[in-house]
């Protein structure tokens, strides 16, 4: 197995790279991007979310994390940035958070990977709707331990997926959370990396492709000839 691995390397470095270059930086700056909380929430530097994160730091807190990972990573993964603030009166914690991917459909991937998750946590009540988004969905969860409701929904606009919600001690927070949703969404950027510059709507590789065919059509012919030639030879000497 170890051969065969050098041997597409050797294979690979010959016919040169077939994939797109690394992601250009998205445009906006991601941090730039989060509306404002409501009214009397202030800043929760103790949470999970607390600026730019990594794929891997985001996949943290999937069951299977190492399968998060990877999946975040091969749907384009580019970078994220999230906060979360609090409201003293009455406990309630906003969390806000936007990852950039590669493409639209990178993020659309993910965003249905991320869906499947929510919905089958052991504490998931029902959807959560909201109206003029296209991509997206929403959750209503229970919390055990300690015990609260979170209200929660994420979209796609564009390469980039969002996440609003809110946790409450009391089953409260539904209208907030959509009310967020609503200015999060006609606040972002229709994308913040070009359409021209997505995975899906690169140039075809498909000459290469064809050279790749040409190579394999020329060793066949080769490889006939010198059977022909042989035949020729034992013909002649026997």
């Amino acid at each position: 197995m170890k051969k065969l691995l050098c041997s597409l390397g050797a294979a690979v470095a010959i016919l040169g790279p077939i994939s797109a270059s690394a992601a250009p930086s998205p445009s906006p700056a991601l941090g730039s991007l989060l509306v404002a909380p409501p009214t009397g929430y202030k800043e929760l530097t103790t949470g999970t979310f607390h600026g730019q994160f990594d794929a891997t730091t985001y996949a943290s807190q999937y069951q299977s994390k190492g399968l998060a990972a990877i999946t975040l990573i091969s749907d384009g993964f580019v970078d994220g940035y999230g906060m979360e603030w609090v409201q003293s009166s009455t406990h309630r914690v906003l969390i806000e958070f936007v990852i950039a991917f590669k493409g639209g459909k990178g993020a659309k991937t993910w965003l249905g990977f991320e869906e499947s998750a929510d919905k089958n946590d052991l504490g998931y009540k029902h959807a959560d709707t909201v109206a003029g988004i296209d991509s997206y969905y929403g959750v209503h969860i229970a919390l055990t331990s300690p015990t609260g409701v979170v209200d929660a929904f994420s979209f796609v606009k564009g390469n980039d997926m969002f996440g609003v919600g809110f946790v409450s001690a009391k089953d409260d927070v539904l209208k907030l959370a959509t009310a967020q949703t609503t200015r999060q969404y006609a606040a972002a950027p229709d994308q913040t990396i070009q359409k021209a510059n997505w995975p899906e709507n690169a140039p075809s590789q498909r000459p290469q492709t064809n050279f790749l065919g040409a190579i394999i059509g020329a060793v066949l012919v080769l490889v006939i000839i010198a059977g022909v030639v042989r035949l020729i030879i034992v013909r002649r000497t026997g």
